[in-house]
Formats: structure tokens, C-alpha cells, sequence
């Protein structure tokens, strides 16, 4: 099922989501099982304008997205998804140019400021940890109640990794930089480029994700096991991920500049 939410915050745009895949069982083939444990990114950048994100099932977006061309408008993509969609998944069209957004649920459409699609239970749970949270920044609120959702046991159809789309108007789409350990070591909050951090081992059960600013497809390094995660678009349709070996952290940089262009903010020693 999934879980994507979207917020306007005055002329820009925070979309937070998870990376479970789903799919009817009567539609499974090689390649949904071949990625199967790498889920998939619900946000997907058409153009430098206009951004879709989906939540539901695999198949019919995986579908409607291959229907749609780089040059199509804002709302000739609106039109195919409503002529696309059987209920089986649910949209967010953002045109971050115009500052519009469409929330498409059973098949209507309709303009909001905020929306969410996919897990009820999911939706439930971060509005109270949002809610909860002390502080004014909503990127920083949505991060915390997205973590707390796919970290949820009971929440069994939202899980994967939290990925958070951004739009500014200065520097169009582009999914946020963050990093964070797990395990016996303490997360550090980044607050300079330069900082130098300790990540533990693999022998003490410690962990580290390093999420890289992209603005289409999704880089994510995994540092204390020399690998990477490369989400891209396949034939048009949803973007599916592929693992990087021996993606030491330079050598994984350097592939994600000669892909899909990156900021590095964290250097990892």
C-alpha cells in the first residue's frame, strides 16, 4: 500500500514517502520479483515542472506512468490518469512552476494544498507524531512522523526507506541529503560540510544510511558495507532499484555524478 504525504509550504512543495513495493499476487512476474526487496520511489520527477507521486498498487502505476511523455502539460498528465486509473492506485500531481497540486483518490481529482494517499493506518500514526512534534519545521516534523511510521511493527504496509521531495523555486525538484546511524554509536547531527564522523562496525551490529541530494533518480550509500542503491526510471514506468558494489564512498559519489548529478554535503572517512 505505501504511504505518500504532500504539503504546500507557501510557494514550495515537501513530499514524504516510503519505498514498499506492492502488487496484486495474480500480477507478479521476474522483474517485480527481481526488485522486490529493493521497493520502489513513489515520487517520480516527470520534468523540471511537474512531479508524480503514486501509492497503491505497482502494476497500474507502473502502467499509467509509460502512457506518459516528457513533453506532456500538467493537465494532459491529469487527463491520462484519470483515463488510466481502475482505483487500484492513487496520485499527486504537482506542477511546482504554477504551485498547484492534485490529489486523484478513486478515480476524481481535485486541487488542495495538502494530501495524502495510501495507508490509512500509516496516515493515522504520523498525524499524531507530527502533531506531537515541538518545533515549527515542517520538513523536519514530516521526516520524524514518516521514520516513526515505516519503523512501526504493526504498520505492515508502509516500510522501506523514508525519502523526502523537495521543490523550490530557486532550484526546482531535487530529494533531500540526510544521513543516520543506527547501532551502539550516537547520530551526530550534520551541521558543516567538513564534519568528520565515526560510523562503528559491522561486529557490533552498527548501521549507517546515507541518503544523496539527487533531482530524478535516488542514490543511497550503505558506507560500513560498500554498497549502494541506485533508484532509476525502467522503460518509463517506476523506478526500480539496482545495487552498486564495492561502492566505496568516493567511487559511489563519482557514479552518481556521472548519472544523475549530486551534492555531496557528507564526506565520509
Amino acid at each position: 500500500m505505501s504511504l505518500v504525504v504532500a504539503k504546500k509550504v507557501k510557494n514550495s512543495f515537501l513530499l514524504a514517502s516510503d519505498t514498499k513495493l506492492t502488487y496484486p499476487e495474480s500480477n507478479k512476474n521476474k522483474r517485480y520479483e527481481d526488485h522486490l526487496h529493493f521497493g520502489t520511489v513513489k515520487t517520480v520527477v516527470l520534468h523540471d515542472g511537474i512531479c508524480l507521486a503514486w501509492a497503491g498498487c505497482s502494476v497500474e502505476a507502473d502502467d499509467t506512468l509509460k502512457k506518459i511523455e516528457p513533453t506532456n502539460s500538467f493537465s494532459t498528465v491529469l487527463s491520462i490518469i484519470l483515463e488510466s486509473t481502475d482505483g487500484s492506485a492513487d496520485y499527486i500531481l504537482l506542477s511546482g512552476p504554477d504551485s498547484t497540486m492534485y490529489e486523484i483518490k478513486n478515480g476524481k481529482s481535485r486541487m488542495t494544498e495538502s494530501s495524502w494517499i495510501g495507508s490509512i493506518e500509516g496516515f493515522n500514526h504520523f498525524q499524531s507524531v507530527y502533531h506531537s512534534e515541538k518545533n515549527d519545521d515542517v520538513e523536519s516534523n514530516m521526516n520524524a512522523a514518516m521514520e516513526s511510521v515505516i519503523s512501526e511493527l504493526s504498520i505492515s504496509d508502509v516500510g522501506g526507506i523514508n525519502l523526502m521531495l523537495r521543490y523550490v523555486p530557486s532550484r526546482g525538484y531535487h530529494f533531500s541529503s540526510w544521513m543516520k546511524g543506527y547501532g551502539s554509536h550516537i547520530p551526530i547531527p550534520v551541521t558543516s560540510p567538513k564534519m568528520s564522523l565515526g560510523f562503528g562496525t559491522n561486529k557490533n551490529g552498527d548501521f549507517t544510511i546515507h541518503i544523496l541530494e539527487t533531482y530524478d533518480n535516488v542514490a543511497i550509500h550503505f558506507p560500513l558495507i560498500n554498497k549502494g542503491l541506485m533508484y532509476s526510471r525502467e522503460e518509463g514506468g517506476i523506478m526500480i532499484g539496482n545495487i552498486v558494489d564495492d561502492a566505496e564512498h568516493d567511487r559511489f559519489i563519482q557514479i552518481v555524478k556521472n548519472i544523475c548529478g549530486v551534492t555531496d554535503y557528507f564526506k565520509i572517512t
